[in-house]
């Protein structure tokens, strides 16, 4: 009777352990395919973004009269603080911690554009920059 028992305690065992492997695995599996999928959506974003900050350097580039150097570091700096905000707005933290990161991201981008451009690119750009706000 008690080597009765103790094959079905094996087997009932063995059956637990199965299934917990099997869960394990599926969860792995689930984690591994939420992760890509979390990868490729960020590289598809930073594809558009890239795309719309070039199609704003063009605009820009005609209204402000940017030389093909100023353009490009103009595009590179936008792009490199646009992923900063980005992940700044990835983060788990309250929207107040959010808010003031950001608005210090933009005021280090703003300095920046101001070392790429001329003071009159510079004048014209904070002046359409301050519109852009009015209108919103």
């Amino acid at each position: 009777m008690v080597h009765i028992l103790s094959i079905i305690l094996f087997k009932n065992l063995k059956y637990i352990m199965m299934k917990r492997i099997l869960i394990i695995l599926t969860i792995l599996i689930a984690n591994t395919v939420a992760f890509n999928a979390q990868s490729i959506t960020q590289e598809r974003t930073s594809e558009e973004l890239e795309k719309e900050v070039r199609q704003q350097t063009e605009q820009l580039a005609s209204e402000l009269g940017l030389t093909d150097k100023q353009a490009k570091e103009f595009e590179r700096n936008t792009i490199k603080y646009s992923l900063k905000i980005d992940e700044v707005l990835q983060k788990d933290i309250p929207k107040k911690n959010k808010t003031f990161q950001i608005n210090v991201l933009e005021e280090q981008r703003i300095r920046a554009t101001r070392n790429i451009l001329t003071k009159p690119q510079y004048d014209l750009y904070l002046k359409m920059l301050s519109t852009k706000v009015d209108n919103k």
